[in-house]
C-alpha cells in the first residue's frame, strides 16, 4: 500500500513515505492560496458589477438628459424661426411707417398747397371784379407759375 501511495505521490521506489505529510500540506497551501485567489477574485468582479450598474444609471441619467436637451434645442431652433419672423414683420412695417411719413409729407404739402390757393383766390377774386380780363389772366398766370416755382 505504501508503494501505491508512493506511486501516486510521484515517489515510485516508496522511500519517503514520511514526506508525504509535507507534500500534502504544500498541496492544501497551494489551494489555499488559489482559494484565497479566487476570492479575491469573485470580490473584483463583484466591484465590477457594482461599478457597471451604477455607470449604466449614470447613463441612463445621461440619456434622458440628452433627451431634454434635445427637445430643448427643438425649442430653440422654433424660437429662432419665429424670432427671424417677428424681425421680418417688424422691418415690414418700418419700411411702411416710412412710406406712411413719405405720405404725410406730401398730404401735409398738398395741404399747404390748397391753403395758399385759397389764400390766393380769395386775394385774386375781388382784384379781378376791378381789372379787365386779359389783365386777370396774365396776373392769375403769373401768381400761379411763381407759386409752383416755390413748390
Amino acid at each position: 500500500m505504501k508503494k501505491i501511495r508512493a506511486k501516486i505521490l510521484g515517489d515510485p521506489a516508496g522511500s519517503q513515505t514520511g514526506d508525504l505529510s509535507d507534500r500534502f500540506l504544500k498541496i492544501v497551501g497551494e489551494l489555499q492560496t488559489e482559494s484565497t485567489r479566487i476570492s479575491e477574485f469573485e470580490q473584483m468582479i463583484a466591484a465590477k458589477e457594482r461599478e457597471n450598474k451604477q455607470l449604466e444609471k449614470i447613463l441612463e441619467a445621461k440619456k434622458s438628459e440628452n433627451k431634454k436637451l434635445a427637445s430643448r434645442v427643438v425649442d430653440t431652433e422654433a424660437i429662432k424661426s419665429e424670432l427671424e419672423k417677428l424681425k421680418r414683420e417688424l422691418k415690414e412695417k418700418d419700411e411702411l411707417s416710412l412710406l406712411k411719413e413719405e405720405d404725410m409729407k406730401k398730404l401735409k404739402a398738398s395741404n399747404e398747397f390748397l391753403a395758399r390757393l385759397s389764400i390766393f383766390t380769395i386775394a385774386v377774386v375781388p382784384l379781378g371784379l376791378y381789372a379787365e380780363s386779359q389783365n386777370m389772366n396774365q396776373l392769375i398766370k403769373k401768381l400761379t407759375n411763381l407759386h409752383w416755382s416755390k413748390l
